[in-house]
């Protein structure tokens, strides 16, 4: 699955893996993905010890070019920082 967006934001991060290793990855923040607009947080993970073209790809990123990066639904993880639950008063 491919998303577009416009680049807000991008930095390099290590991700914590399953086995508790640590992996560059460059952190991306999309803006305007898909057809309602939304703003998407992508990691794109590269091999230990390769932080060096993590570093490298890293810059030729700039803010405001139109980015796609691809992923699986599987991997896909949904985000819902103002939810509410129904019959709660406050």
């Amino acid at each position: 699955m491919d998303l577009v967006g416009t680049l807000v934001h991008a930095e390099i991060a290590m991700r914590a893996m399953a086995d508790g290793t640590f992996l560059p990855a460059i952190q991306m923040e999309l803006d305007h993905v898909g057809a309602g607009h939304h703003r998407v947080l992508a990691h794109v993970l590269y091999q230990r010890g390769d932080r060096d073209k993590a570093e490298a790809k890293l810059k030729t990123l700039r803010r405001g070019e139109s980015i796609t990066v691809r992923t699986s639904l599987a991997d896909l993880r949904l985000l819902v920082p103002a939810a509410s639950l129904p019959n709660d008063t406050p």
